[in-house]
């Protein structure tokens, strides 16, 4: 960005924000295909796997990364064909998938202004990649291709005396920006943001309409999930909390509806419409007038989150529907994932809790410290994407709060006292013990 800010991100965090949605669902990526190539006909094992595409889709539609685009929605493509059973995955597509992601991290790690570079008229490895997506797609078996990547990263590299890192899991350090950025002002990502709101909100709007007729329609739910998290990350881009929360308390139902926790019926359905209302009224919001529709500031606003936030609660208390468990008995607990995602699982809450504890304490001392705050507020995150990838809700719930509170602090609508910051230090303490916990004990 040249010279002002969108509400305090410079152009820097923006790529930052996208470079560390790469590492963290890349991440979950790998994990996710070691599973399904161990199963590799458990649908359930996909959905994860489609989230993860989704979201580093998103995030390079917002800094206008075009290859990561491509690449992820190509990806995602296939993802949705095998979980809708109209393609089934072979190891051969594994492979593709796993190579797809290898190369978008590969992209992220690089400056920005080698982006283009990796457009498909430029680049014969994406367009090797989105050609063999392709065939994937089509159910046609994918002739092997030696990977050109890793020669041309190198060369680049060391053309930009750039370090490069083997494993697509290692930490990323990432670059600052050329002094001269060719980005815009913050004006065209408010624009951008208000047309995803757009154009989300009506597919939700159109899909709850249908959800009111067939409310057991599990991949138009998905598809409305995917549409409220779309719009709730392009809200935390340009920084609107209110967006974010509406967004947030709409995929939690959604979410709850999926897992069978919350039955959407008209009443429900209606709540939810008039938050989809209310995200699209957002749009016509000037930058300036953000913080007015904060709950804190807004009756309306704060009285929907209350609604939605209820229902959601009240979903973790109710029932398996009746039909559900005779079909099929119900384990007394959900159940939890493969044991070496287990442990995936502890070694992340074992390094974000460190993290945790001493970025807590240091800004006990410093409570003004925004770069710290966010820093905290990432390994929240983190903690929470493994715990629902393994199935963890308690480990979900507990991260979700503490990420909660450090984008409250973020935004400056709560100060974190002392008494806060034990509370949240507690937290960290009580996600740390469910790590260390056997797999018999980890959902006590």
């Amino acid at each position: 960005m040249s010279g002002s800010s969108l509400t305090g991100m410079s152009n820097l965090s923006l790529l930052d924000l996208f470079r560390e949605e790469v590492r963290t669902h890349g991440g979950a990526f790998v994990a996710g295909l070691t599973a399904l190539s161990s199963d590799i006909a458990n649908v359930q094992n996909i959905e994860p796997l489609m989230r993860a595409a989704h979201s580093i889709k998103g995030a390079a539609r917002i800094v206008k990364v075009e290859p990561v685009v491509l690449v992820s929605d190509a990806m995602q493509e296939v993802l949705l064909a095998a979980m809708n059973g109209t393609l089934t995955l072979s190891l051969d597509a594994l492979r593709v998938l796993e190579q797809s992601m290898k190369t978008l991290t590969q992209i992220a790690r690089l400056p920005e202004d080698s982006y283009e570079q990796w457009l498909p008229a430029q680049n014969v490895e994406t367009r090797n990649l989105l050609a063999d997506l392709k065939t994937v797609l089509s159910g046609q078996p994918v002739t092997p291709r030696e990977s050109v990547s890793d020669s041309e990263a190198v060369a680049y590299a060391a053309a930009h005396h750039e370090p490069r890192t083997g494993e697509l899991t290692a930490e990323f350090i990432p670059q600052a920006p050329a002094a001269t950025s060719k980005r815009g002002s913050p004006s065209p990502l408010v624009d951008l943001f208000r047309e995803e709101v757009r154009g989300q909100a009506q597919a939700l709007s159109e899909g709850l309409v249908a959800l009111e007729r067939d409310p057991s329609n599990m991949p138009l739910i998905e598809t409305l999930m995917r549409a409220a998290h779309t719009i709730k990350a392009a809200a935390r881009i340009v920084n609107f909390e209110a967006s974010v929360q509406v967004a947030h308390a709409l995929e939690d139902n959604l979410f709850a509806a999926q897992q069978g926790r919350l039955r959407l019926s008209p009443h429900e359905i209606d709540c939810l419409l008039r938050s989809v209302d209310l995200l699209t009224r957002f749009t016509n919001t000037s930058e300036a007038e953000f913080a007015d529709w904060l709950p804190t500031e807004n009756d309306e606003v704060g009285a929907l989150i209350v609604q939605l936030s209820e229902l959601a609660a009240r979903s973790f208390t109710t029932s398996p529907p009746i039909t559900a468990a005779i079909a099929e008995p119900q384990p007394s607990s959900p159940q939890l994932a493969e044991p070496s995602l287990l442990e995936l699982f502890r070694e992340e809450v074992a390094s974000q809790s460190l993290a945790l504890n001493d970025g807590l304490v240091a800004l006990e001392a410093e409570p003004q410290n925004l770069q710290l705050v966010d820093s905290l507020m990432r390994a929240a995150h983190s903690i929470k994407g493994a715990a629902r990838i393994v199935n963890l809700e308690a480990a979900e719930r507990v991260a979700h709060v503490l990420e909660d509170v450090l984008v409250a602090a973020q935004q400056r609508t709560i100060t974190l006292t002392s008494a806060e910051i034990d509370l949240l230090l507690r937290g960290v303490d009580l996600l740390s013990e469910i790590g260390a916990s056997t797999e018999a004990d980890t959902n006590k």
